[in-house]
């Protein structure tokens, strides 16, 4: 009887300390100088590019498509301090059938093409497989234009399962004029899969 008890006790103890731990990580106040990643590999979408008034085109969100659109948008709120970096946003647009093992490079958006008006005189266009945009934050904001130097520009597709896919990014490219970007590293990213229709 007494050893029912004990481990009753037990369960008990260890299912409150269980809600308690889990209550206390989703209450806690949340380090404002935390790094906020969003690694994402969008399935059957389409990539959707802005121009801006330096002749540059960035993302601006994806549609339903015939191709995958990869973001990797790396922010740091301490961009506001002065002198710092805050972060990158690198989009790639890659056509569908791309598998494991296939290598891209990776083109700017042409800064001539004429793409979409609407209003406000901004223009809109979809991004085309092997096309990518890149920005970056701090307090100086930029992205890539016209004048930039790509050195490098190239992704490669390591693995892919249903929810996960690990990519190697080589982008070094400049923007004008106040940062560049260096990247050759791995990136997971969460499969975000459109399985309907």
């Amino acid at each position: 009887m007494s050893s029912r008890f004990t481990i009753r006790t037990l369960l008990l103890f260890a299912a409150f300390s269980a809600v308690t731990f889990g209550a206390w990580k989703w209450l806690r106040p949340q380090d404002p100088n935390q790094a906020v990643d969003r690694f994402l590999w969008n399935d059957r979408s389409n990539g959707i590019a802005t121009q801006r008034w330096d002749f540059g085109w960035q993302y601006a969100g994806d549609i339903r498509g015939n191709g995958s659109c990869i973001v990797l948008h790396h922010y740091r709120p301490e961009h506001e301090v002065y002198g710092q970096h805050g972060g990158f946003e690198v989009v790639i647009q890659l056509p569908k059938d791309a598998a494991v093992g296939d290598q891209f490079a990776l083109f700017p958006i042409p800064p001539d093409r004429k793409g979409e008006a609407q209003p406000h005189d901004r223009r809109y266009t979809l991004m085309l497989p092997g096309e990518f945009t890149v920005r970056t934050f701090g307090d100086h904001m930029g992205s890539l234009v016209a004048e930039s130097e790509i050195r490098k520009s190239t992704v490669t597709l390591k693995t892919m399962s249903v929810d996960r896919v690990l990519i190697h990014v080589e982008v070094d490219v400049t923007i004008p004029e106040f940062y560049d970007i260096n990247l050759d590293q791995d990136f997971t990213l969460k499969r975000n899969s459109k399985n309907d229709g």
